[in-house]
């Protein structure tokens, strides 16, 4: 490794010099890079692979063999193969059967991306790990602000749905009460004319104000001291 230092009065910028010897490069990116990379890329390829498995989809780190359809099985061994069938990677086969803007095919692609670039990096194709590194930042970051819009959305409709729910319930209750004061006055002025309650509540029905006789004779004689 060769050290080269360019400096001026207020700026100082070190240059270090790997060339033709990647095992120096490989050891200096382990010592000074942080390995917060590293370890979400395990971490990421570990969960995803949970996940996968849970819901019934292959290992995205293993083969499998398939038909192209909704059946498979591993392939370890070369008698695993059936004459007629498909040898695919499981993130391959993952995506193949998912829709492609669906978590799961995003999924499968972050899982891609986090395994190749960890083996190339462990067997020191450092140009490729750096490749399949930036590609794994990329599609991680696609998938989780995916998710993060799709909770939003989420959010924002049961918002929506609750101001709509609060305000058919206010027009509702307002209508309500409307019909009922309607009730009451025309009650009331029925039965200052010398109508008792009964007629009163069976004329306001004939007229089609209110729902029925007792009903009405109801309301009256449970709201009318509030008049």
């Amino acid at each position: 490794m060769k050290k080269d230092i360019i400096a001026d009065e207020m700026h100082k910028v070190e240059i270090l010099d790997f060339t033709n010897d990647e095992s120096k490069l490989s050891e200096y990116l382990t010592e000074h890079t942080p390995m917060n990379i590293w370890d979400l890329a395990e971490a990421d390829l570990t969960a995803l692979t949970r996940r996968f498995i849970s819901e019934g989809l292959p290992d995205p780190r293993k083969k499998v063999i398939h038909k192209n359809g909704p059946f498979w099985s591993y392939h370890e061994r070369r008698s695993d193969y059936v004459i007629g069938s498909t040898i695919s990677p499981g993130f391959s086969y993952i995506q193949a059967h998912t829709d492609r803007l669906s978590d799961i095919y995003l999924a499968a692609d972050v899982a891609k991306n986090a395994m190749f670039f960890l083996q190339k990096f462990r067997k020191g194709d450092l140009e490729r790990a750096v490749g399949y590194c930036a590609q794994y930042v990329s599609s991680r970051h696609v998938l989780t602000s995916r998710q993060a819009h799709l909770k939003s959305v989420t959010r924002g409709r049961l918002t929506l749905r609750g101001s709509k729910q609060g305000a058919e319930q206010t027009a509702k209750k307002r209508e309500t009460l409307e019909r009922r004061e309607r009730i009451l006055n025309e009650m009331r002025r029925l039965i200052v004319k010398g109508h008792t309650p009964k007629n009163a509540a069976a004329i306001l029905a004939n007229r089609k104000i209110g729902t029925s006789e007792g009903a009405n004779r109801q309301i009256w004689y449970r709201y009318r001291k509030k008049l």
